[in-house]
């Protein structure tokens, strides 16, 4: 658990009671946001390849989610519907990145990082766009890394 979180109780808030996907939730910034969500009282939906790996300081409902196979994300997203009346927010935190030169960078590599990084967030936003759709609310957040700018 960050140190920010470590003494806090979950609060009334704007987010409370809302149902959020995080994707890409079990490390990095999907994981600080979703912990952060959790003290807000949102009901979380946490997807990531490895969530079921994960020892997580807060609550949530763990889907596993591979955003390189379109048919794991469509589960994924069947899994929340069979406890969330509605999806409020989808938040896209994962991704992958290279950090070798171009040149060496095979093309399975790219197209890994392609499947992951672009793929992955616009299957996920469709599938949570047609239910916002449904219920004419809700929102996408799509987190980007500057990583790649040099």
């Amino acid at each position: 658990m960050t140190e920010q979180f470590r003494n806090m109780e979950t609060k009334e808030t704007v987010l409370s009671g809302k149902n959020i996907a995080v994707v890409g939730a079990s490390s990095g910034l999907g994981y600080s946001l979703a912990e952060a969500l959790s003290y807000e009282g949102a009901n979380l939906y946490l997807l990531s390849r490895t969530i079921q790996d994960r020892s997580l300081p807060f609550g949530g409902t763990r889907i596993p989610c591979n955003l390189r196979d379109p048919e794991s994300i469509t589960n994924a997203f069947a899994t929340i519907d069979t406890s969330a009346p509605q999806l409020d927010i989808l938040v896209n935190c994962a991704g992958i990145g290279l950090t070798k030169a171009l040149h060496e960078t095979s093309y399975d590599e790219i197209i890994n990082t392609l499947a992951t990084n672009l793929e992955g967030v616009i299957l996920t936003s469709v599938e949570a766009y047609k239910r916002m759709l449904e219920f004419g609310s809700g929102h996408i957040v799509n987190v980007s890394s500057t990583t790649g700018i040099k």
